[in-house]
């Protein structure tokens, strides 16, 4: 038998998912790791979480061979870039949705809300958001959802709302005031 760094990708794969090889998968961890992680660090910009993605992706690949169906025609590789770049876009909208919550924290003024600097989990931060939104007149609250969670214009709720547009801009800024 050929040594594996001769082997071809599909190769290596089919040893790995009929056999259970553990060689055939040190191979192909050998070959794209490295590769990987600067896939999975140009997309999120974070080098803990580049190799964390990268890591992921090579287990999944491991625990689930026998899952995976890779064909002649396909690409082990194309197999891994594709689960790097699902979980660093996971990745980067949790960041996202926990950075508007952080910030909707800052607007709803909450007691507590120095906690939003803090490591706080979303679903901490969701029910101090939430205990917020129920304070508010539901008005404001129908505005202020629209903008900061919907990611509506103030025009555009405006229109929808049929209240002027400043009456929009003074409600976001009234929530927003003590830490403008």
């Amino acid at each position: 038998m050929k040594s594996y760094k001769q082997l071809q990708d599909i190769e290596l794969f089919q040893l790995m998912k009929e056999e259970a090889d553990e060689n055939a998968y040190a191979e192909l961890y050998e070959r794209y790791s490295l590769k990987l992680y600067r896939r999975a660090l140009k997309l999120t910009r974070d080098e803990e979480q580049a190799k964390d993605t990268t890591q992921d992706a090579l287990l999944i690949l491991w625990e689930n061979r026998e899952n995976i169906e890779i064909d002649m025609d396909q690409k082990v590789s194309s197999y891994l870039y594709r689960v790097v770049f699902h979980k660093s876009t996971h990745l980067i909208d949790r960041a996202k949705v926990a950075a508007n919550y952080r910030e909707v924290l800052k607007c709803l003024s909450l007691q507590g809300a120095n906690a939003a600097e803090s490591n706080l989990t979303l679903k901490e931060l969701y029910q101090l958001i939430n205990r917020g939104l129920e304070e508010m007149p539901d008005n404001m609250k129908h505005v202020f959802v629209q903008s900061r969670f919907e990611d509506k214009s103030h025009k555009l709720i405006s229109e929808e709302m049929n209240i002027p547009y400043n009456t929009v801009k003074d409600l976001i800024k009234k929530r927003c005031i003590a830490f403008a």
